[in-house]
């Protein structure tokens, strides 16, 4: 009889898929769930081994040091930041932008957000964001790369630029690496005369 041999998923595969599929506090009701069972009243694990074990099973990202910045900015809890984070460099993420070189993954914040046009957008070096009207406030976060705004003022990674409900710009590219920036526009924006609003998939 020949014995069935189970494919082997690498520990880092499992860490994603849990944190995917687990909320922080999901994880952590488990965590208790798990203790309870396991040891004996008196050999209840002590807060630090507690601490040192939900720090493990948090899976690390490339943007770790801007995962609380996106989770404000998006209303979101850093689990919810992390595990979008995770996506921006995953094949398929992103679709068909408003331009040539650009694309477009579409995110969903909290309520503070709910009317606005949010997302991650990618633009490859020398490409361009088309002139585009904000109908509301703009809040731009830039996690890799550079752009130059048309008036000259250059972004860099870790920059947060803001402009004003009611003004209009395109920008640029700059730099060898691609731009990956977040994007959060209130009410959201116009691009050749065509409103792209909250929920729209063009936005």
């Amino acid at each position: 009889m020949t014995r069935r041999r189970h494919a082997r998923v690498e520990p880092a595969v499992l860490d994603v898929a849990l944190e995917e599929l687990l909320g922080a506090d999901e994880q952590e009701a488990r965590l208790d769930a798990l203790a309870s069972a396991l040891a004996p009243p008196a050999t209840v694990p002590s807060t630090s081994s507690r601490a040192r074990l939900l720090a493990s099973l948090k899976v690390t990202h490339r943007f770790d040091d801007l995962e609380a910045t996106v989770a404000e900015l998006l209303d979101l809890d850093a689990g919810a930041a992390g595990a979008l984070l995770l996506a921006v460099d995953r094949p398929g993420s992103f679709t068909d932008g408003p331009g040539p070189g650009c694309t477009i993954f579409h995110v969903e914040g909290g309520p503070r957000v709910k009317d606005a046009v949010t997302g991650f957008v990618r633009l490859e070096p020398r490409c361009s964001f088309p002139h585009h009207e904000h109908l509301g406030d703009e809040i731009v976060l830039v996690l890799q790369g550079a752009f130059r705004d048309d008036d000259g003022t250059t972004h860099v990674a870790g920059q947060i630029a803001r402009r004003p409900g009611g003004t209009a710009h395109a920008f640029a590219a700059e730099g060898e690496l691609p731009l990956l920036y977040l994007a959060i526009v209130q009410r959201g924006v116009v691009i050749d005369g065509t409103p792209l609003l909250a929920g729209d998939p063009r936005a």
